[in-house]
């Protein structure tokens, strides 16, 4: 077999090819065919004599390595049931023993230095685990940390501080739970939430915000389902809200904040943009009425956002003039404002405006507490300004963070489809493009499938191909008009007529301000129970939406009528004749 080994020791050139026989196993010995070694700063220190003395009694040449990730291809005498042949494993072995390291094609090893690699690693990575999560772990045992004591973690971007901080992390839980310390277990679910969060780890993240929302911490239901919505887990999203719905009379004042916020974005990021500006108006009531400002924010940005889609900037400009009363410099408040700015940037034809005003935002975003720049959302837009602006170093870091989001998240659609999209549009790559459509098709996030259509229908009307690319582009704009998106089946409407080739059957009317055309579907749906006498909470249920929701179409339906009282609601219904469908109309304001 060959192996890469030293015959004296001295600098790299003295590493060499050589023939050696193929090692046979011992008793309790395991053989590996290898697949991949990790190069560590101890091999580099084995080779220029470092630890010379300790295999001086052995004849050279001398074989590094330390770690190794491979396939069992022959057990030795007396080992048990745990390994058999073809398994993938890992392995720690001590360059110094008899068998020598592992920068060869087949080594030998004790058994209880192998263990089985993760499934969802490859050999390149599972082989970086051993050496450093060991250091990590004799080094916290070496500690010997007790309850209430910290650990302070210098250089944390390197491999071994980070384990030593994940096996901290795991070690603050567990003694949490073992001396029954709830109070404490919730601090930490808490802290280890947020942190996977931040690392787009949003499996880890489900596991930490479900357990405290088990534990009766409500507030965390909207962090749990915008967890379950990162991973496509739309379904159980929506049973997560169910169920906290019928408990939010119980448990009013902790619990209907948090279902509003998970309702907004639910409705926001499945494409319902009328129902996610009611649910935005609903959470702004409710936390005027509760006394707390935490959710302004959260509901300026769906207003802004949806404004824009629906083409009124203008509308989009105040919501962001009165989110803006509440932005404080470097603080985690002032994030969503500087996203809908520099959108609103981008829209005015400042592209480098764009750039430079959600830059700092991007560079922190891992270190914030903040999520709202690592919704994918945001992921294509500010690969479109990048590119907008000539900005190449930016463009790459958002290819980047779209990468990792999908690496580390793997099976879920949407992200993988944005990190084919962002990378094929940086690059100019049609078939990472037609790659990521083909992936949303299996998202349930329609909106983001129209933008991979219109990207890919784009570039290919660009290179020449225009029948493909019609395709693509009159599948993004019925996507775009059927979901009330005016301003992006605008946008791709323009490339069609440059084309042209029409978009498909005309644009619909803007929807008027007043009258019975001005009431969207939910709130003709709801006008319907309330004249007919039902109350709120009947409504709600035959409805499926929350009672304070269905008070806020209300609301609206009243001030559109121009009415007073359910009995004028009534008696106009009654005198209306047949109003007009309300989906044959597209505002943005709902």
């Amino acid at each position: 077999m060959k192996a890469i080994g030293l015959t004296e020791f001295g600098g790299p050139d003295v590493l060499h090819i050589v023939d050696l026989p193929v090692p046979e196993p011992g008793t309790s010995e395991v053989r590996i065919r290898v697949r991949a070694v990790a190069v560590n700063p101890t091999d580099a220190t084995f080779r220029a004599g470092g630890r010379a003395a300790q295999p001086a009694d052995r004849t050279p040449p001398y074989i590094p390595g330390l770690d190794a990730a491979g396939v069992v291809d022959k057990l030795g005498p007396g080992i048990g049931g745990r390994l058999s042949v073809t398994d993938r494993v890992i392995a720690l072995v001590i360059p110094v023993s008899p068998h020598g390291g592992t920068y060869a094609e087949q080594i030998v090893t004790d058994e209880r230095s192998v263990v089985r690699a993760a499934e969802d690693t490859t050999g390149a990575e599972a082989a970086t685990l051993l050496l450093n999560a060991v250091a990590a772990r004799l080094a916290l045992d070496a500690l010997d940390l007790q309850a209430g004591q910290a650990v302070a973690v210098t250089g944390a971007a390197g491999a071994v501080d980070g384990y030593a901080i994940q096996l901290a992390r795991a070690r603050s839980l567990a003694g949490a739970r073992r001396l029954g310390d709830r109070p404490a277990e919730q601090v930490v679910l808490q802290v280890l939430g947020e942190i996977a969060r931040n690392e787009l780890r949003h499996e880890d993240a489900l596991a930490c915000f479900g357990a405290l929302r088990q534990q009766g911490t409500d507030q965390y239901l909207a962090q749990e389902t915008a967890a379950l919505r990162l991973l496509d887990r739309f379904d159980e999203a929506q049973a997560v809200m169910d169920a906290a719905g019928r408990a939010a009379d119980e448990r009013r004042e902790a619990v209907q904040p948090s279902l509003a916020e998970a309702r907004m974005w639910q409705d926001f990021m499945l494409g319902r943009f009328d129902e996610a500006q009611a649910d935005a108006r609903t959470l702004a009531r409710l936390s005027d009425e509760l006394g707390t400002a935490a959710y302004r924010l959260e509901t300026a940005m769906v207003l802004i956002l949806t404004a824009i889609i629906g083409g009124d900037t203008a509308r989009a400009r105040e919501h962001l003039a009165r989110a803006g009363r509440d932005e404080r410099s470097g603080d985690i408040a002032g994030i969503p404002a500087r996203l809908c700015r520099s959108l609103l940037a981008g829209l005015d034809g400042d592209p480098a405006e764009a750039v430079r005003i959600i830059r700092p935002v991007m560079s922190r975003a891992s270190s914030t507490r903040s999520y709202w720049p690592r919704l994918p959302e945001w992921m294509r837009v500010h690969a479109g300004l990048a590119i907008a602006a000539g900005d190449r170093g930016f463009a790459r870091e958002t290819v980047a963070r779209a990468a990792t989001a999908a690496e580390r998240n793997p099976g879920a659609a949407s992200l993988d489809g944005i990190a084919l999209q962002v990378r094929g549009l940086v690059d100019g790559d049609a078939g990472l493009l037609a790659r990521a459509v083909d992936r949303l098709e299996r998202s349930p996030r329609v909106m983001l499938l129209a933008s991979a259509l219109a990207d890919h229908g784009s570039l290919l009307l660009a290179r020449g191909d225009r029948a493909e690319a019609t395709g693509a582009l009159q599948r993004a704009w019925s996507v775009y008009h059927d979901h009330g998106a005016v301003a992006l089946a605008a946008s791709v409407a323009r490339t069609l007529e440059a084309a042209a080739v029409s978009a498909g059957s005309p644009a619909p009317p803007r929807r008027p301000g007043k009258g019975w055309q001005a009431l969207t579907a939910a709130e003709l749906a709801v006008a319907e129970l309330i004249s007919a006498g039902q109350t709120n909470r009947i409504a709600a249920r035959a409805l499926g939406i929350s009672p304070h929701t269905v008070s806020t179409h209300v609301r609206s339906v009243f001030a559109k009528l121009d009415v007073r009282s359910r009995v004028q609601l009534a008696n106009a219904w009654n005198a209306r004749g047949s109003p007009p469908a309300a989906g044959a109309f597209h505002h943005p304001n709902g």
